[in-house]
């Protein structure tokens, strides 16, 4: 969120005027224009930082973080839909970095494919999708599914098991850190790194 709101070394923000958080959550980075497409054509359109509304997904950037989180797939074909259906667009003004960016090859991303991505949210904006699969909101014993955002004992508790580094404050607040150290765990037990501790996180919690 950082590097989208300010801008990298070469490149002065916001970079997009929406984040994508890996746990389907959306961050109004900015109105206007952004710093998120440069040169390129899609449709006729070649003033992409003025033109386009930019989504940028929260990812490490590599290969061995595909596929994404469903969750966050989830969220992006049904945002996507929504701002089309809003703007008066189908889904064919719907495109990523690699489709629009020039010369060709300029820009690799998104790793998913665009076409199947489109023709999904085209299914959500007429209504046919199916409906999406939400993480259960309690696990078996009844613990809450946690989240950025969250707070209370029961995140201290998880701080405690993974050592969350709370010594400059955040002790049972679900925060950034807490959310990275999740992440790191789940993907050494194989399991999506969302940032969420829904039931299979629980599960494996229990293990330590």
């Amino acid at each position: 969120l950082k590097i989208l709101t300010d801008g990298r070394s070469d490149l002065p923000g916001p970079l997009s005027q929406l984040g994508l958080g890996r746990d389907g959550t959306f961050f109004m980075i900015a109105a206007g224009r952004a710093n998120h497409a440069g040169s390129g054509d899609w449709k006729g359109i070649t003033t992409g930082n003025s033109s386009f509304i930019g989504i940028e997904g929260e990812n490490l950037g590599t290969r061995n973080e595909f596929p994404w989180p469903t969750v966050q797939m989830d969220a992006y074909r049904r945002g996507v839909a929504a701002i089309l259906k809003h703007i008066g667009q189908g889904s064919q003004m719907c495109c990523g970095h690699k489709e629009y960016a020039l010369p060709k090859g300029r820009k690799p991303d998104p790793l998913f494919d665009m076409n199947v991505f489109r023709l999904e949210v085209d299914m959500i904006m007429k209504g046919t999708a199916p409906p999406p699969v939400l993480i259960p909101s309690v696990d078996p014993l009844g613990r809450p599914t946690l989240r950025r955002g969250d707070t209370g004992s029961l995140v201290a508790q998880i701080q405690t098991q993974l050592n969350v580094n709370t010594s400059g404050g955040g002790v049972g607040s679900f925060g950034p850190k807490t959310e990275a150290t999740v992440r790191k765990f789940q993907e050494d037990k194989g399991l999506v790194p969302d940032g969420i501790v829904g039931p299979k996180t629980w599960a494996a919690l229990d293990g330590i």
